[in-house]
């Protein structure tokens, strides 16, 4: 048979149309909880399995004060800062055609082979691009890697 009317019109006059005590179905507690509540447990089957893999924990992340970042800079910018440096900075000893400098000492890790260079560079750095290493190897320069410690 089929019910022409909700149910609801049963209870006209009850107060709480079957549910007990005041305000016992009104709150999430009926529902097994607000959003993913239970999705673990009690609600498990209501998931997809692409939602079903997303439960737990994945990996390791380390605290953010751990992390070091590697600060890096483009051979252009390395050269443009040659330029503004003074000939008595420590870690840049200039020559006649050429420039020794240690990034390190000024806060940079790797060296990136973004833009031109013109100048003949032997650099220490902790790392290299591959570009990097090209352009200032083609201009005559020299890489010299640095271990970490």
């Amino acid at each position: 048979m089929i019910r022409k009317r909700r149910k609801t019109r049963k209870y006209r006059g009850s107060r709480v149309h079957g549910f007990g005590r005041v305000g016992q179905h009104r709150k999430a507690g009926m529902r097994g909880g607000k959003g993913w509540a239970g999705k673990n447990k009690h609600l498990k089957s209501g998931l997809t399995e692409a939602e079903r893999a997303t439960i737990g924990s994945f990996g390791f992340k380390r605290p953010v004060k751990l992390r070091k970042p590697d600060k890096s800079i483009n051979i252009s910018k390395l050269e443009e800062l040659i330029e503004t440096l003074p000939e008595d900075t420590e870690g840049v000893q200039f020559s006649d055609q050429s420039v020794e400098i240690d990034v390190t000492l000024f806060g940079y890790n790797k060296i990136l082979g973004g833009g031109k260079i013109t100048r003949i560079m032997n650099v220490k750095a902790y790392s290299f691009s591959e570009k990097a290493i090209e352009k200032i190897e083609a201009v005559g320069g020299k890489i010299v890697p640095i271990a970490k410690d």
